[in-house]
């Protein structure tokens, strides 16, 4: 019997176990693209929802797995608390390369544990830049002018936000997708109290002009679909049956 949870109210569905028939159209979904057999997921972050597998950029914060319920209703959201020490209070995950004059979308859910702020920044070689949400009012705060950033954050229920940046590069290199605890709107370096923090779950790095249907990622971002059946009629409609980790997508 397969299950379904609906993460938001635009019909988005997230399944998985085994199932008789799933239809989905995916041009419209942006859940996987095909090629040679095999189902590159549109997230290119590995360990989505399993922040503990991030690295911290200047200081060690805290991370403790499995700490509250996310917005899909298990209990897999990451509570990171910041150190008690001065500086950059943050989790970085690499992304892959960017390819040059290309929009990439950044996304993650946040939920305030103390602190209520969370800054997004595409770190490394192609990134930079940043931008401030408030997980208290659900509203953007200071955004960095270059590179220019599109924002948006969106309320999906039980103080959840979804919040994410989006830019188009100027250079190629390796990206990052980085998150910043914040106890307050502009605010860089700073001391945590060593228990106040925020809750992450379902990070998406994608190549996108807005963030799509989050797909979940484990240690790899890919899944060989030759693991089931799969056709396509002549609507788009593409139908696959099988046993499935999970996907994500619009159902029809």
């Amino acid at each position: 019997m397969a299950t379904a949870s609906r993460l938001t109210n635009t019909g988005t569905f997230l399944v998985n176990n085994s199932f008789d028939e799933v239809s989905y159209s995916p041009a419209s979904s942006g859940a996987y693209t095909y090629k040679n057999g095999v189902s590159t997921a549109v997230n290119t972050v590995s360990y989505s929802q399993d922040f503990t597998q991030w690295g911290a950029t200047s200081q060690p914060v805290t991370k403790t797995g499995n700490a509250t319920t996310a917005p899909d209703g298990s209990t897999t959201a990451t509570l990171v608390v910041p150190t008690t020490s001065s500086g950059g209070q943050a989790i970085n995950k690499g992304a892959g390369t960017a390819i040059i004059t290309t929009t990439y979308t950044f996304s993650v859910y946040a939920k305030s544990a103390g602190y209520n702020f969370v800054r997004l920044s595409f770190g490394n070689t192609a990134g930079g830049g940043y931008a401030f949400f408030n997980l208290s009012t659900g509203a953007v705060g200071t955004v960095s002018v270059s590179p220019a950033y599109t924002t948006a954050i969106s309320a999906v229920g039980n103080s959840w936000y979804r919040c994410s940046i989006t830019f188009t590069t100027t250079v190629g290199g390796n990206i990052n997708g980085d998150i910043y605890v914040q106890s307050a709107d502009n605010q860089f370096n700073y001391a945590g109290n060593g228990t106040s923090g925020i809750y992450l779950w379902g990070a998406q790095f994608e190549q996108a002009s807005t963030p799509t249907a989050y797909v979940a990622t484990g240690a790899t971002t890919s899944i060989n679909i030759n693991n089931f059946a799969r056709r396509v009629v002549s609507t788009g409609v593409e139908y696959v049956s099988g046993e499935f980790d999970e996907y994500t997508g619009n159902l029809v």
